[in-house]
């Protein structure tokens, strides 16, 4: 193979995954909730469920944004079986940017092909020889970047601080399912559905902010009188 056909080639692959990358997950749903839903509309399907919250963490107001839950906690009562839903809200807009559905087990064993199926057709058909063993992820990145220019595919979000911006910064929507059982059946899975563009419009400003407050501190420490030595 000469290296002309080489080059288009590659470039024919790696134009195909960037553009399978765009088109992809084709939902940002799952048990009936969805990315950019609020609160509300959050436990009204799941309250019908048979869910309520279980916990609760509330950040408080700060100079950029008002007191809201950034992140709540729901389970059924006395099911064990059942999903622990843990839905992350914006803090600037509040609305949902990550929702993180534990391991949820099977009442009966679950073909893997079929459970498969069922998930490639929701979310979206992953490149050949993807998704058939082990976890199945779906991954929009930024425009111009490819998979593997993402780095956080299934990292928990949390708004506490800024080191989290350089892991996600080229990361735009992302799906993951991960599976439990073997070869043939699958007993459980859980479900991660992020939106990590939504992310980051949510961080930036707490991150300027902080920035600001860090930088006054420093210029009152130089006005402030030399330490006696």
């Amino acid at each position: 193979m000469n290296r002309q056909l080489l080059a288009a080639l590659f470039t024919t692959v790696t134009l195909a995954g960037a553009a399978h990358a765009a088109d992809i997950p084709k939902s940002l749903e799952t048990m009936g909730i969805k990315i950019g839903d609020t609160q509300q509309q959050v436990e009204k399907v799941l309250f019908a469920d048979g869910y309520t919250a279980n916990r609760t963490h509330v950040r408080p107001a700060d100079t950029v944004y008002a007191a809201r839950p950034d992140n709540i906690e729901y389970r059924v009562p006395n099911a064990p079986n059942r999903s622990r839903v843990t839905v992350t809200f914006g803090p600037m807009d509040g609305r949902v940017v990550q929702i993180e559905r534990s391991t949820e087990k099977f009442e009966q064993k679950v073909l893997n092909t079929e459970l498969r199926k069922q998930l490639l057709e929701k979310y979206g058909q992953l490149p050949p020889n993807e998704g058939q063993y082990g976890d199945m992820h779906w991954v929009r990145t930024k425009t111009g970047k490819l998979i593997n220019d993402c780095y956080a595919r299934s990292i928990g979000v949390t708004f506490a601080h800024a080191a989290m911006m350089d892991r996600i910064v080229n990361c735009d929507k992302a799906v993951q399912v991960a599976f439990v059982g073997d070869s043939t059946w699958t007993t459980s899975m859980s479900v991660t559905i992020t939106d990590y563009d939504a992310v980051l419009r949510n961080q930036k400003p707490i991150a300027a902010a902080a920035e600001k407050a860090k930088q006054d501190a420093i210029d009152a420490a130089k006005k402030a009188p030399p330490v006696k030595l």
